[in-house]
């Protein structure tokens, strides 16, 4: 649904999806719900929750993550 190659792009299911993966421990999900909450695509902008997902993903192993995590701080 992020992306929209096999079904209609719809960022508010794509974040359903990526939450339910991102609880689960998924370090993908976890990073790309950081960057939909800074972009606020499917869910309000909050850097907060930016910067609280990329952090999980960043201690989960995502090394992109880290970088993102440190802009969401700003």
């Amino acid at each position: 649904h992020y992306i929209g190659h096999t079904v209609d792009k719809d960022h508010k299911k794509a974040a359903i999806w990526f939450l339910k993966a991102a609880m689960q421990g998924d370090r993908d999900s976890q990073y790309n719900l950081g960057k939909m909450h800074e972009l606020g695509e499917g869910v309000k902008r909050d850097n907060g929750r930016c910067y609280l997902w990329s952090a999980v993903a960043t201690l989960g192993g995502n090394q992109e993550a880290g970088a993102y995590r440190d802009r969401c701080a700003l």
